[in-house]
């Protein structure tokens, strides 16, 4: 049964990284040459790409990317906006700025030059996997933060309620509860749009 699950888990990696288009931001040098070829040849869709470009091509799900002083400063700033995509950074020196950008740039895994194709596909499907996991814990704080500004909203809106009626707090929200089913709105909706009518 554990093997079973495995093999699932497995297929459910390999399809992944296959379905993921990747793009490899790296000089036309043999380091790069090698490793977009290795990319395709594990079953990812990869090109590459140098200099970086102001923006990340549609459709990209997986980039790989140079940090070097010997190449001068790219402009990645665009990276840290796009929370649902692998960063794989390609490093030679572990300097201070390097690894300063590396956490500025919230990248998930790391490839050190000269490039060896032994442990690409580990870095890659490593970076996959912890951007999705990242991907849904940005959701999931969302969903809670949204969660928390009805739930307030809410509150606010019982508050004024019990004022303005001269009610305790259950029949205040039950006020408000049975005026949002009949009007076949959230009670958050609803909330809402007394707060904005009272001017609160």
């Amino acid at each position: 049964m554990a093997n079973g699950k495995s093999e699932l888990f497995d297929r459910s990696i390999l399809r992944a990284l296959r379905e993921s288009q990747a793009l490899v931001i790296h000089p036309d040098d043999e380091d790069g040459v090698a490793l977009t070829r290795h990319l395709n040849r594990v079953g990812c869709s990869a090109r590459r790409m140098w200099p970086a470009p102001d923006t990340l091509p549609e459709g990209v799900k997986v980039v790989l990317f140079l940090l070097s002083p010997e190449v001068g400063e790219q402009n990645y700033d665009w990276m840290s906006a796009e929370t649902d995509v692998a960063r794989i950074a390609i490093i030679s020196y572990e300097t201070p700025e390097i690894l300063s950008r590396l956490a500025k740039l919230s990248t998930h895994s790391v490839l050190t030059k000269p490039i060896r194709l032994f442990g690409i596909l580990a870095a890659v499907t490593n970076a996959v996997q912890m951007s999705k996991h990242v991907g849904r814990l940005n959701r999931r704080i969302r969903l809670l933060d949204e969660t928390l500004k009805g739930r307030r909203k809410i509150e606010n809106a019982v508050q004024a309620l019990m004022k303005e009626r001269g009610v305790n707090e259950e029949e205040a929200y039950r006020l408000l509860r049975d005026k949002a089913m009949k009007n076949r709105i959230s009670v958050v909706a609803l909330a809402e749009a007394y707060l904005l009518a009272h001017g609160i």
